[in-house]
């Protein structure tokens, strides 16, 4: 991650032209081989800079200390597609992957677009780390495709499902905002709630809010709110594509509840609302869950839920806490849940 990291509407000249070399700069770095080598060579930085200067809007930057490493385009195809959000481009220098720079220019450009039910992109076929990144935004390909003729390269559109609102009788479970940063620090500064789970403390309503913002904040991840205050008391979310969730067909439920609501059985009425989230609405095969030993609140969730036990692993890694502990995992399928019902 860095840590003067910006996002911020392109506005100052110096965006512009910072915009227009990224533009320029990341074409040349990561399409040599999936684009026709001709039009590549014919993309330079003054033609990017007129691009840059003729279409300036809707656009979001991110910086590093002032200087322009990435940009988001962001908008729709009007009466063409009119229930449709686009991400028309997210690039970032080749220097920056993997620091989280594309991920916070998505939920940029995805907060711009919240009024549209969906939000497609398109993207090289044969692009394959762009694909699995977009995949893990949340987005999945339609089985359209088409042939650009002018860089000589097939694109296949993907498209995402704006987070929904889901209801129970007692809750209400909808994305996470940067707002809810003092409810957040509330109960994830508790020692009895993060660290059980894998991760740390929160130290302050900054730090919560930096989570929100950095983790939170993702598609099919929700905090769990009380109907009758009408504030977060928690966190539940459907996670894809990590160590238990390989496959598309599959994800892996996480959760945490505030210590005050223990015993309620606020997270296995959320879990059930989740459950059937993802099974109907997401056409998902299984939903995978686990638990450090000891976890005995987490444990009894499961088999309230109806989860099968499948494995321990003796020292399974807690990244972020730099530590290994012994881990047990639960599957149910979606035969096992209709079963359920």
């Amino acid at each position: 991650m860095i840590n003067d990291l910006e996002i911020k509407k392109m506005e100052t000249d110096d965006e512009i032209r910072g915009k227009a070399y990224v533009h320029w700069k990341s074409w040349h770095e990561a399409y040599p081989g999936l684009v026709d080598q001709e039009y590549l060579d014919a993309l330079t930085l003054e033609k990017c800079e007129k691009i840059a200067y003729n279409w300036p809007d809707n656009l979001i930057v991110a910086k590093d200390n002032g200087r322009v490493i990435g940009f988001v385009g962001f908008g729709d195809r009007g009466d063409e597609a009119p229930d449709t959000g686009e991400i028309f481009a997210l690039y970032v220098l080749a220097e920056y992957y993997g620091k989280g720079v594309a991920r916070q220019l998505m939920k940029a450009g995805l907060r711009q677009l919240t009024n549209y039910p969906q939000v497609c992109l398109w993207v090289l076929k044969e692009n394959k780390k762009a694909i699995r990144f977009y995949e893990k935004c949340g987005f999945a390909p339609t089985g359209e495709e088409l042939i650009s003729s002018n860089i000589g390269a097939a694109e296949i559109r993907m498209i995402m499902k704006q987070a929904t609102v889901m209801e129970t009788e007692r809750l209400i479970l909808r994305p996470w905002e940067e707002s809810d940063a003092e409810e957040c620090y509330k109960y994830a500064k508790d020692p009895q709630v993060g660290p059980a789970a894998g991760w740390p403390i929160h130290t302050s309503v900054e730090n919560s809010r930096e989570v929100i913002r950095d983790v939170l904040m993702v598609p099919e991840t929700y905090t769990i709110v009380l109907k009758e205050t009408g504030l977060p008391v928690g966190s539940i979310g459907l996670h894809f594509h990590n160590d238990l969730a390989e496959k598309d067909d599959e994800c892996e439920l996480g959760y945490w509840l505030g210590v005050p609501y223990w015993g309620r059985g606020i997270v296995p009425e959320a879990a059930k609302e989740m459950l059937r989230h993802a099974f109907e609405d997401l056409n998902l095969e299984r939903v995978w869950c686990g638990y450090y030993d000891g976890n005995t609140k987490s444990k009894r969730v499961q088999e309230k839920l109806g989860f099968k036990y499948q494995w321990t692993t003796e020292e399974a890694p807690v990244p972020q806490m730099g530590e290994t502990r012994k881990g047990h995992v639960n599957l149910m399928t979606k035969e096992d849940w209709l079963a359920g019902q």
